[in-house]
């Protein structure tokens, strides 16, 4: 099996950050038949109060089906914080 994780984050206040995770995984007896996840994570912070997240997942395994599953979101985040004085 194989795991790579990347993570990122860009711009002068870190407002986008990207994370990648892919895992593969065979068996030593049967080569032919991989599984593989891949997903990948999109965060962009659009103001104090708001977040958005995209979400991307790439899975297939071979012994269930040759067709490569996707699943996929949009997420919209509203945060605040409250300060005790």
């Amino acid at each position: 099996s194989v795991d790579v994780y990347f993570d990122k984050s860009f711009g002068r206040k870190k407002f986008i950050r990207y994370r990648s995770n892919i895992y593969v995984f065979t068996g030593y007896r049967d080569m032919g038949n991989p599984t593989l996840r891949w997903e990948n994570t999109l965060d962009l912070r659009v103001s104090r109060l708001i977040t958005v997240k995209l979400y991307y997942q790439l899975y297939y395994l071979k012994e269930a089906s040759t067709a490569v599953q996707n699943q996929y979101s949009f997420m919209i985040g509203l945060k605040y914080v409250f300060k005790n004085k």
